[in-house]
């Protein structure tokens, strides 16, 4: 047991993501080892009998310098006030998503935080982006795909949690050994199963009876590759072979258009069911109920599956691609299809499993071994303690991000070369800088701002936040500009290099 109260900052039910659900049970489980509170932006959430809710803002109240925290982080705005408390408060972050691209973007990230995440990834192609971006105001799905956006809360995150072995070597990959030495795998738990009932799946889906049942779930995305599955169910349904799938989740058409794909091939859209968002005993039912659960992703950053583990915690066949986390998981306990000729090995895959109850049974043993393993609620909660007793500190209150150095320099404001010339002397600065544009005139001042109205735009680096603007008269010794004439004045602008 920790000595103090352990604080969590999460989302939680009734919140419609798969974090809010994973903290619940979490908690349910951590609170048999130590003492706990949630801090959530949700009064009305739901918890387990006996932990507090308690407001964010009000975390100063609760938390005195050395309290063990723990956050609970993924890409979507829900996870906003994590955010700015890791920022406030240092500790424990379990990293539920290897990318938060997204999360920045929604989060209002100064334009300073976002290159320096930028060039955390990769310094040159960063820099490369980040002019694209916020100077021509070019952005494609390549900037998601790049660029996870880890930097910040690896640097503030006295440890991070993450769920496979891929997602760790991913971040040793792409920021070194010092940051993967704070990076520790604890598996996603795996919830046993409610008591099996089918009213919903054989009653208000009318699923039909005795039919091989294949079930998808979550949210629909691209990543899930609903292309590759639909394809294939299409040639197996063109055999004769008997099924019934249904996807247990809510459809975003503006992000994946399901419904359409399924408009495309009447075959298998005569065999399925699209649910729309469930309750949790809901999609325990369809889980606890399938003979077939599958769980594709490609491309994958390292995610993992709170379905999945479900499913496998319920004795479930489950089918995964053979990439990121998924790899790491016992090819007896899952069926690893290829992310290369997929559709061929998922139709042959899918034929040996609808044929062989047997084989469907032989996986859903081994999953559930593993589940009721390292996978246990209690074995996982026990993880989180043991790590966080030891992390005896974390960042002060109110910490500002780290600095390195102040800096001063001075340009004449009508140097031909001025962009070139403040980016030569920043670009490896990071801290408080100050910046003299010395003109030898308020009148050439005021010419010179005239001329060029986007002055600062075209000028400043991207990863400089300005804070104040100043007209002041020069303090640097005397000095020759370009028209032969000493300086008067300058334009002061303070601020920081991120």
């Amino acid at each position: 047991m920790l000595e103090r109260e352990l604080a969590i900052f999460s989302p939680i039910p009734p919140e419609q993501n798969g974090i809010a659900d994973y903290t619940y049970h979490l908690v349910s489980a951590l609170r048999h080892e130590t003492r706990c509170a949630v801090y959530t932006n949700q009064p009305d959430g739901i918890l387990p009998e006996g932990v507090p809710i308690r407001e964010p803002l009000q975390a100063f109240r609760y938390l005195p310098q050395d309290q063990p925290i723990l956050h609970q982080i993924g890409n979507n705005p829900g996870h906003i006030f994590v955010l700015q408390a890791l920022r406030q408060w240092g500790g424990v972050t379990t990293l539920h998503d290897q990318n938060l691209h997204y999360l920045y973007e929604v989060s209002g990230a100064t334009q300073p935080m976002m290159v320096r995440n930028l060039r955390a990834t990769s310094e040159k192609m960063g820099e490369v982006f980040a002019r694209h971006w916020f100077e021509e105001q070019i952005k494609t799905a390549a900037n998601y795909a790049l660029f996870d956006m880890l930097d910040e809360v690896l640097t503030l995150s006295s440890a991070v949690v993450v769920h496979s072995r891929f997602a760790r070597n991913r971040i040793r990959l792409l920021y070194g050994e010092d940051a993967a030495a704070r990076v520790h795998v604890i598996p996603h738990l795996a919830l046993p199963p409610d008591e099996r009932s089918e009213d919903y799946v054989h009653g208000t889906l009318d699923v039909p009876q005795g039919v091989p049942l294949i079930v998808t779930s979550g949210f629909a995305t691209f990543a899930k590759r609903f292309d590759w599955l639909v394809a294939a169910l299409d040639r197996i349904a063109a055999m004769g072979i008997d099924f019934f799938w249904v996807h247990a989740g809510k459809e975003r058409p503006e992000e994946y258009d399901l419904s359409g794909l399924l408009n495309q091939h009447p075959n298998v859209k005569a065999r399925s069911r699209i649910t729309g968002y469930l309750t949790e005993a809901e999609l325990n039912e369809c889980i606890a109920s399938c003979d077939i659960l599958v769980n594709l992703r490609f491309p994958s950053v390292g995610e993992s599956s709170g379905t999945l583990a479900r499913a496998m915690a319920a004795g479930r066949c489950c089918v995964v691609n053979a990439t990121a986390a998924y790899a790491d998981l016992p090819t007896d306990a899952v069926m690893h299809i290829p992310v290369n000729d997929t559709i061929p090995a998922l139709v042959d895959g899918l034929l040996a499993l609808l044929g062989d109850p047997q084989l469907r049974a032989s996986f859903g043993n081994q999953a559930l071994s593993l589940a009721r393993g390292e996978w246990a609620p209690e074995a996982v909660a026990r993880a989180y303690v043991d790590l966080i007793s030891t992390q005896t500190s974390h960042p002060p209150r109110n910490q500002p991000r780290r600095r390195i150095g102040s800096h001063r320099f001075s340009f004449p404001i009508n140097s031909y070369s001025l962009r070139e010339d403040i980016k030569a002397c920043t670009s490896h600065c990071q801290g408080q800088v100050e910046i003299q544009l010395l003109a030898s005139s308020s009148e050439q001042l005021a010419q010179a701002s005239l001329q060029r109205p986007l002055l600062f735009q075209e000028i400043l680096p991207n990863n400089m936040e300005v804070r104040t603007v100043n007209v002041e008269q020069d303090r640097s010794q005397p000095r020759r500009l370009e028209d032969d004439r000493y300086a008067g004045v300058a334009l002061v602008l303070k601020g920081e290099l991120a």
